[in-house]
């Protein structure tokens, strides 16, 4: 609750930022694929264990100048992850986006770089899980949040974005007490799309 709580002050600060500018708003929508990986957090020696997973974002953007947005996002990841005995990890992401494009002024075409940081909650959950050593006996767990982030470079050609964003999507802890980190890179395409002037 208190993890939840703070991402929301989070959110009202992003938003008053926004507010208190006379700019353009941005709604953008995409998605990508990527490698997922997960690792025992509490396990001497444990291996990583590497996958491949699937993501669909929405966000909405505040442009506080030429340069600098500001905004939330939407994030919806799934992932089959090599040598775990699950069927779908599926992680619902709540996060906060503070966006640098790089140039003096928006242009309807040409490349425009920028770069971004995401930080909120990343939903977590493993799916059903069979165990191998009680006779194939499965189990299903809730989803857990956790504070993460990931970092972003990517390009623009007028509403169509290209980017690479690296996930550090934060721990699952089991009732067992064991803990398993995520993190994933994913190659995104999406469009963006102006709604007007304040």
């Amino acid at each position: 609750m208190k993890k939840i709580l703070l991402f929301l002050t989070l959110l009202q600060f992003v938003v008053f930022f926004g507010n208190a500018q006379d700019k353009t708003m941005t709604i953008g929508l995409g998605f990508g694929a990527g490698a997922v990986n997960s690792k025992a957090v509490n396990v001497d020696n444990a291996n990583q264990n590497l996958g491949v997973g699937f993501d669909l974002y929405a966000n909405f953007l505040y442009n506080i100048n030429y340069n600098i947005s500001a905004g939330i996002e939407l994030n919806s990841i799934i992932a089959l992850i090599d040598d775990q005995s699950s069927d779908v990890i599926d992680m619902i992401n709540f996060l906060a986006i503070g966006k640098y494009a790089f140039g003096k002024e928006r242009r309807s075409s040409g490349a425009r770089f920028f770069v971004a940081v995401n930080i909120g909650l990343y939903g977590i959950n493993p799916g059903t899980i069979t165990s191998e050593g009680n006779a194939g006996h499965s189990s299903t767990f809730d989803r857990q949040y956790s504070f993460g982030g990931a970092p972003e470079v990517g390009v623009q050609f007028g509403v169509f974005q290209m980017d690479l964003a690296y996930h550090f999507a934060g721990k699952y802890e089991f009732d067992s007490g064991h803990e398993f980190k995520y993190s994933m890179i994913m190659f995104n395409i999406g469009w963006n799309i102006g709604v007007g002037n304040k």
